[in-house]
Order: C-alpha cells, then sequence, then structure tokens
C-alpha cells in the first residue's frame, strides 16, 4: 500500500511539472513571437522612411500591416496583463502570488501580510496613484512609427 502512494505522489509531481513547464515554454514563445512582430514593425517603419527621403509615396499596404501588427501585439498585452485580486490594479511594477493564478499587487499583499485582511475599499485609491507605471516602453523608431500611425 505504501508503494502506490510513492508512485502516487511521484505522477502528481510529475504533473506538476509538466504543466509548469508548459507555461514556461507558453511564455517563451509569446516574447519570442512579440520580439519577431517588433522586428518586422521596425523593418517597415524603416521602409517608410527610405520612401520619405526619397519623396515617394509609400504603398499604404505598409500602414496596414503595422496597424495589423499592432493589434497581434496589444492582443498578446492585455492576455498577459494582471489583475489585483483586492483592488483590481493593472499597472503596477510588483507583482505577488496570492493564490493559483491569482496576484496581488505589491501594497495589497503587504497590508495583508500585516493586517491578515484585505485593504478596504477606501484605500484603493493609494495602489493607482503610487504604482502608475507604463506597461511598454518604446524606442525612438517604434514610437515614430506609432506617431505616423495615428496621424
Amino acid at each position: 500500500m505504501d508503494n502506490n502512494y510513492y508512485e502516487t505522489s511521484i505522477l502528481e509531481e510529475s504533473l506538476v511539472n509538466k504543466k509548469e513547464l508548459l507555461k514556461e515554454n507558453i511564455e517563451n514563445y509569446k516574447n519570442k513571437l512579440l520580439s519577431s512582430y517588433w522586428t518586422e514593425i521596425n523593418l517597415i517603419g524603416y521602409k517608410i522612411e527610405l520612401f520619405g527621403k526619397q519623396k515617394v509615396e509609400y504603398p499604404k499596404e505598409l500602414k496596414t500591416k503595422i496597424i495589423e501588427i499592432g493589434n497581434k501585439i496589444s492582443g498578446n498585452i492585455e492576455g498577459n496583463k494582471r489583475n489585483c485580486f483586492n483592488c483590481g490594479v493593472k499597472n503596477v511594477s510588483q507583482w505577488e502570488k496570492y493564490l493559483k493564478e491569482h496576484y496581488l499587487c505589491h501594497v495589497c499583499c503587504n497590508y495583508k501580510r500585516r493586517y491578515a485582511k484585505f485593504r478596504s475599499e477606501e484605500m484603493w485609491f493609494k495602489t493607482n496613484k503610487n504604482n502608475a507605471s507604463k506597461f511598454l516602453s518604446f524606442s525612438a523608431t517604434q514610437a515614430k512609427i506609432l506617431r505616423l500611425l495615428h496621424s
């Protein structure tokens, strides 16, 4: 009977490890995909700059392609965003794992550790003021391309 328990626990650990490995592989794939999107956008931006220097009208397909890639990127980013399980804030620099696949922002986690309860709604505004940070940073070329799109 003890052998069965031992074998079962090994199988359970193996399944957990496989799930974690799969999650890591998915994250790596998403990161590589985002990187290739940005590379493609930079190449298209370079083409647009060359057309501009040569005083040639660039094809509208390039702008359409950039918009299409931008939508894919923003879709991936939206999927990766986390919400604080307590206050619901999304743009924070530090996250703490709370439950399986649930997170707390750093402020809520510290409060929970200190007082053994969640922060009340009256205190939620502090998270937004203290931890408002940009989710993405753009290079100068990428910012220029994005400005072109919105003009």
